[in-house]
């Protein structure tokens, strides 16, 4: 495997790189994922993937995306439309393009990386810990390395910890990269509003509220703050 040529000016580990594991579930809500992309072309961090995560994705996201009710989402989930389909292979082409050809993990179903996976990880998960475990091996010694996962719970974070792999969720990750103080991540955030604004009506509000969806609070004070607009109330903004 290789982790490709390192990037420069990565906040959350200064004169270093920034090596994130994205989660299947952090990369479905679809302005969740716009965030966290619009934040790697930004060149704040390197988000990386497997296979089974992509797999993850492609089943997931018709349902969570399309469907409106409990009894919608199991039905999509069941059978979603060629048209559905057609939207998830989409959207992770586009993750795909955005990480560059780099963005894959590879080896992390090896005997090694695999015996070092703490014993309290949930078994559906190890194959995600074990991806950030290889992306350490190859990183340098300064960098830093995240699992970004909306199942924190599953992933035995303080175990994980001491094998120098950070698991977050999504919102605080957002909201430590907002407290760098990072002028790239307001742009970043900015872009997202943008790309938003070209297919459906969503201004700094409405991004706002979905940062207080995924708990990104810290994030939105600060942006409320610097765009002088109250904090929202909380609207679910996948």
């Amino acid at each position: 495997m290789t982790l490709g040529v390192s990037s420069v000016g990565h906040p959350l580990s200064p004169g270093a790189t920034t090596w994130a594991v994205l989660d299947a579930n952090a990369m479905i809500p679809p302005r969740l994922g716009d965030m966290l992309f619009d934040m790697n072309e930004m060149g704040l961090y390197r988000p990386r993937w497997t296979t089974e995560i992509e797999q993850e994705f492609l089943a997931n996201f018709p349902s969570v995306v399309f469907g409106q009710t409990k009894q919608q989402r199991k039905a999509i989930k069941e059978r979603p439309s060629p048209e559905q389909v057609q939207a998830a292979k989409n959207r992770l082409a586009a993750f795909r393009s955005s990480a560059g050809p780099e963005h894959k993990v590879f080896g992390h179903g090896l005997p090694k990386p695999l015996s070092q996976v703490p014993t309290g990880v949930d078994p559906k998960d190890v194959h995600v810990v074990a991806a950030a475990l290889v992306i350490k091996a190859y990183a340098e010694p300064a960098d830093r390395v995240f699992i970004i996962s909306a199942n924190v719970s599953h992933l035995a974070k303080s175990e994980v910890a001491k094998r120098d792999v950070e698991v977050v969720a999504p919102g605080q990750f957002i909201n430590d990269m907002s407290k760098t103080g990072d002028p790239r991540f307001e742009a970043a955030i900015s872009r997202t509003i943008l790309d938003r604004a070209a297919k459906k009506a969503f201004g700094r509000a409405d991004l706002l509220s979905c940062l207080l969806t995924h708990k990104a609070d810290k994030a939105a004070e600060r942006l409320s703050k610097l765009w002088n607009l109250p904090v929202p109330s909380v609207r679910q903004i996948p």
